[in-house]
């Protein structure tokens, strides 16, 4: 691609801000991957204050997703993921999260 880009830009009578500009057309008219916003309810084994506020904490660390909050009775955590194939992958990467720090509160 850049080979093509380069050799138009030795092209005599092509300006600095036309080669930029059709550079930047490019780059907007390329496909893009759909982000998949989705809104999950991920149940919970966890109990107590202090793993639920780690468990939420961390899922703010994960790639696309955010903790928005947490059931009345404290059971399910609600995460916005985005970037995921569908919420069945958006419940596994928080539960993998949720397996580690039972480990790590159990022991």
């Amino acid at each position: 691609m850049f080979g093509r880009c380069w050799a138009y830009w030795d092209s005599p009578g092509i300006s600095w801000r036309s080669w930029c500009a059709r550079i930047s057309r490019w780059l907007c008219l390329q496909a893009r991957p759909r982000l998949n916003g989705m809104i999950v309810g991920v149940p919970l084994r966890l109990e107590g204050d202090v793993p639920l506020t780690l468990l939420a904490s961390l899922t703010g660390l994960l790639p696309g997703t955010v903790a928005l909050g947490f059931s009345p009775d404290r059971r399910v955590i609600y995460v916005h993921a985005a970037g995921m194939p569908d919420a069945q992958a958006a419940r596994a990467s928080v539960q993998s999260v949720e397996r580690r720090l039972l480990a790590i509160t159990d022991a």
